[in-house]
C-alpha cells in the first residue's frame, strides 16, 4: 500500500505549509531567482516582509531572460514528471537536462518576530538597539521524494518488495545505512530520487 501511494504521488510537488509563526515565498528555482524579474518581485516582497535585505539574493546581469530560462523554471515549479520521463528515455546526459536536474525547486520560511518577543527585552535595550535582530530565511527543497526511516532488520525487505512489486526503472531509490557514510546533498536527493531509504 506505501508504495502504492508512493508511485501515484512521484509527479506531484508538495506546496509549502502554511506556519503560524513564519512567513514563506512562492515556489522557486535558482534560475528563477537569478533571471527572471517576476520571481525577483515575488522574492523583493518576501524580503520585505521578513525584514531582510534582497541583496543577499543573487542577481543575473541579463536583462531579458530567455526562452530557456523560462523553460527551466517552469517546469521545475509545476511537477517531477518531467525529470521522470526524462530518466525513463534515457536523456540524463543532455546538457539541458543536467540543467533541468540542478535547478531544484524550493521556498524559503522565515520566522515572525512576535510582540511577546519584543516585549521581553527591555525597555533600555530596546532604545539602546542600533541594528535590527538578523533574520536568515530557511532554504527548504520541494521534492516528490518520499523518506523512509527503517530498522537496521527491515532495511534489506524494504529492497526486496521494491524489486518484487514495481517494474524495473519505476522508482528511483537510494538506500542509505549508518556505516554508508555522507549523505548526497539536499538538492541532489530532491532531484534525483524519489525514494530515499534510511537505516
Amino acid at each position: 500500500m506505501i508504495l502504492a501511494l508512493i508511485l501515484s504521488s512521484k509527479n506531484e510537488l508538495p506546496r509549502p505549509e502554511p506556519v503560524v509563526d513564519a512567513i514563506h515565498s512562492p515556489l522557486l528555482t535558482s534560475i528563477g531567482v537569478r533571471r527572471l524579474p517576476t520571481v525577483r518581485s515575488s522574492l523583493a516582497a518576501f524580503a520585505r516582509q521578513a525584514g531582510v535585505s534582497a541583496d543577499m539574493f543573487p542577481q543575473h546581469q541579463r536583462p531579458l531572460p530567455n526562452l530557456t530560462d523560462l523553460l527551466l523554471h517552469s517546469l521545475r515549479i509545476e511537477s517531477s514528471a518531467t525529470i521522470h520521463r526524462m530518466y525513463e528515455m534515457g536523456v540524463g546526459g543532455s546538457e539541458l537536462a543536467k540543467a533541468l536536474v540542478y535547478n531544484s525547486p524550493f521556498y524559503l520560511r522565515a520566522p515572525l518576530a512576535t510582540p511577546v518577543e519584543e516585549s521581553r527585552r527591555s525597555p533600555r535595550k530596546r532604545l539602546n538597539s542600533s541594528k535590527p535582530n538578523l533574520v536568515f530565511p530557511r532554504k527548504i527543497y520541494a521534492t516528490s521524494a518520499t523518506l523512509i526511516v527503517v530498522p537496521g532488520t527491515l532495511f534489506r525487505q524494504w529492497q526486496s518488495e521494491i524489486e518484487k512489486h514495481c517494474e524495473d526503472g519505476a522508482l528511483r531509490c537510494y538506500f542509505a545505512e549508518k556505516a554508508a557514510g555522507t549523505l548526497p546533498t539536499a538538492a541532489m536527493l530532491a532531484s534525483h530520487y524519489d525514494v530515499c531509504r534510511y537505516a
